[in-house]
């Protein structure tokens, strides 16, 4: 690596774009709590997890989703 990259730039994590450990914890740790969340169906009116499973892809997906949906 180059000696312009720094310390904080090697520990990016890549989740659709990059970001920082905290950053990173932080994207698992909303991604879990949507896992762990039950709705109900409308359709057929049984519980679901409001997250399929517990990953970042998922989340960043599905947040998008719902904010081009919105508008």
């Amino acid at each position: 690596m180059s000696n312009n990259v720094t310390n904080d730039e090697k520990q990016k994590k890549t989740v659709s774009f990059k970001v920082s450990p905290g950053e990173y914890n932080v994207f698992q740790q909303y991604a879990q709590i949507f896992h762990d969340q039950m709705v109900q169906d409308p359709d057929t009116k049984q519980s679901c997890r409001l997250l399929e499973r517990p990953e970042i892809g998922l989340l960043i997906r599905n947040a998008t989703y719902g904010y081009l949906v919105q508008y």
